[in-house]
């Protein structure tokens, strides 16, 4: 795509993955005609048909060999090198307005023409809300310190937009940011598209997601293990927990991969029910969201905000990410 918008950049927190994020800032580029800049990009892991201007941002201070290596290992190296990357974007200054997708780029220091919009998908949930689930005095110790050195970086977007009212508050419970400075604008998900009636009903579960340690996949299968053959587990999506995962799986869990959106309908209509068991999310579908079948969540991960039987199209919400 050319991109004709020199007025409006998205800044997402990288394009290595394809998970909600992704698919969020994707429809922010496309719905702005903005290019999109990105940590780090996998060009195995992007779609098919065209996709919007992507860009890598610069990795100075630190030498590109190093900066790549840190962001791939995920975790503490992935954060240290974000924290020291995404703050001097020289090319981002260039715009006028900078569309924040993910907590990593709200490191960037804007120039004080600019209008910074920080589309908020959560608080960072082991700093603060999960801060006591952490074990060891290195876990206690790191989230602390970034905690302390991400407090002074959120005041500086001029509006936060929330994906949740769970998001919502954490914002301002968290960041001490004032309600009127934030707003919920739920994901772009055609929940519509889900529909209880469309197929039917077979005795399996599914898991749908990437296959992450945070998103607790292990802990669905040792109990589908546990549950034996009567019971089949379906598991959809991919990611670096993979071969683990199937080396953990029985004779009854089945892994089908990624699927695109039309697979996703097709999957979740015809499931008698969907777990949601990530550790950092506070989004969960409720009974008769979504596709309308029975979800499996967690309410002291991430607080009960259920959709009403009949208002899908009124809070567009679905819950994997």
């Amino acid at each position: 795509m050319n991109n004709s918008n020199d007025r409006i950049a998205i800044a997402h927190k990288d394009y290595d993955v394809r998970g909600g994020g992704e698919v969020l800032a994707r429809h922010l580029a496309e719905t702005f005609d903005a290019p999109m800049f990105v940590g780090r990009r996998n060009l195995e892991n992007e779609p098919d048909d065209e996709p919007p201007d992507i860009r890598e941002i610069d990795y100075g201070p630190l030498p590109d060999w190093l900066a790549k290596r840190c962001i791939d290992a995920y975790g503490p190296l992935r954060s240290l090198a974000y924290q020291l990357v995404w703050q001097q974007q020289q090319k981002l200054t260039e715009f006028d307005t900078v569309i924040t997708s993910g907590n990593e780029p709200l490191w960037f220091v804007p120039e004080d023409h600019q209008t910074v919009l920080a589309y908020t998908h959560s608080t960072p949930r082991w700093q603060y809300d999960l801060f006591h689930d952490n074990d060891g005095l290195l876990s206690v110790g790191y989230n602390y310190v970034a905690r302390v050195l991400y407090n002074h970086n959120v005041q500086r977007p001029d509006l936060f937009v929330a994906n949740s009212d769970v998001v919502a508050r954490r914002i301002n419970q968290y960041w001490n940011i004032p309600w009127e400075q934030i707003e919920v604008v739920y994901p772009p998900v055609n929940t519509w598209d889900y529909s209880p009636d469309d197929a039917e009903s077979r005795d399996e579960y599914l898991y749908l997601g990437r296959l992450a340690g945070h998103k607790r996949v292990d802990e669905v299968i040792a109990a589908f293990n546990e549950l034996g053959d009567d019971y089949q587990l379906l598991i959809a999506g991919r990611g670096p927990e993979g071969d683990a995962l199937r080396e953990q799986a029985g004779d009854n869990v089945e892994f089908l991969g990624f699927r695109r959106r039309a697979g996703e309908a097709r999957t979740l209509r015809a499931c008698e029910s969907a777990r949601l068991p990530a550790a950092k999310r506070g989004l969960r579908h409720g009974p008769g969201g979504g596709d309308g079948r029975r979800n499996a969540r967690h309410r002291r991960r991430g607080g009960l905000h259920p959709l009403s039987d009949s208002g899908t199209k009124e809070r567009p919400i679905v819950a994997t990410r």
